[in-house]
């Protein structure tokens, strides 16, 4: 569904807002009379699954479009293959230069960046900051224009997990 946002930000925009019911392990085991074990394995080729029902098993993930949960391998493994990055202003052509090369050699590394821009704002970039940290990010890098806050000094000697 596309939404004009135009009133609202006084400008032409266009949002497509995406609405899905996310298929679980469960939902595939069940429909396959198997343990969510089995579609677990499947995947991975572990030797423990038989030939025949791992391709029926990666059939009906197909069919269902089951994607795993990258929250719950998160907290499986206290990994999120994220990093962060908080800019001062993404217009600007140094910060957009930091993001491209870091989002460049992350993605080698099976790696994604999650971008936010301060617009230079202390109170914001405080708050994206706080954001990302919560999020369980692998890293946060911060390119800003200005010293670093009491808040991120206090993150960079103790850490954040």
């Amino acid at each position: 569904m596309f939404v004009n946002n135009e009133q609202r930000y006084g400008r032409q925009k266009r949002i497509l807002y995406i609405h899905s019911v996310a298929v679980r392990m469960k939902d595939v085991g069940q429909s396959l009379g198997v343990s969510i074990v089995t579609v677990s394995k499947a995947p991975k080729n572990h030797p423990d699954i038989a030939k025949a029902t791992r391709e029926r098993v990666m059939a009906k993930i197909k069919e269902l479009n089951y994607r795993p949960n990258p929250m719950a391998w998160c907290l499986v493994t206290g990994r999120s293959s994220l990093v962060g990055l908080t800019v001062a202003d993404l217009i600007h052509p140094l910060f957009s230069e930091i993001a491209k090369s870091l989002s460049s050699a992350l993605l080698k590394k099976d790696f994604f960046l999650l971008v936010a821009s301060s617009e230079s704002d202390a109170v914001l970039e405080d708050a994206e900051i706080d954001h990302m940290l919560a999020h369980r990010l692998d890293a946060l890098v911060v390119a800003t224009t200005r010293s670093p806050s009491e808040k991120l000094r206090k993150v960079s000697e103790k850490g954040h997990r």
